[in-house]
């Protein structure tokens, strides 16, 4: 947001002057790609009353090679570091994220950092999809769609199961401390 401004606001700016509509209840910012996740940001998130305390921030995959293959900008490591500014800044913040399984040459090793990813972070909501070529697309172009459909469906189905798991978790801690 606001890059193409000659100001060039920071999306913060924008939710400032929007927390200060009257009538306005409600506000919800619903993605940000991890490299415009700033610290004024996650504060203003944080901080201003009528901004849902919930972000979706794509990972895309646990693995450093693939998120080079797929030209994200980040590493694993700096998207954990993220994870956590934003955790300690805004204590019970809803995560959501993206995932695609079975991006072009996806080992079962890598595949396993996505998975040990989720597992650790936790987050409340997972959107995960297997990849398939879109025409048009540096993916589509560069690379051969290698990873066979049954080993795509068997590891979004493990993701879909992770995350089943984890819902039941975080149901059972709040039914817990309900009592």
């Amino acid at each position: 947001y606001g890059h193409d401004l000659p100001e060039q606001p920071n999306l913060a700016d924008l939710l400032e002057a929007l927390n200060a509509i009257d009538g306005l209840a409600r506000l919800r910012f619903l993605t940000n790609h991890p490299k415009d996740m700033t610290d004024r940001l996650i504060d203003a998130i944080g901080r201003l009353d009528k901004v849902c305390e919930q972000v979706n921030l794509p990972v895309q995959s646990g693995s450093n090679d693939i998120l080079k293959a797929m030209r994200r900008g980040y590493t694993v490591e700096e998207y954990r570091r993220l994870i956590d500014r934003i955790k300690s800044r805004i204590p019970g913040i809803a995560l959501s994220t993206d995932v695609i399984v079975g991006f072009p040459s996806e080992t079962d090793s890598q595949f396993q950092q996505t998975f040990d990813l989720l597992a650790g972070v936790k987050y409340h909501t997972v959107h995960v999809a297997a990849y398939s070529p879109r025409p048009g697309t540096i993916a589509a172009r560069e690379f051969e769609d290698n990873v066979p459909a049954a080993e795509k469906r068997e590891r979004l189905n493990k993701i879909e199961q992770l995350q089943e798991e984890i819902a039941t978790e975080r149901r059972i801690a709040t039914e817990k401390a309900r009592e």
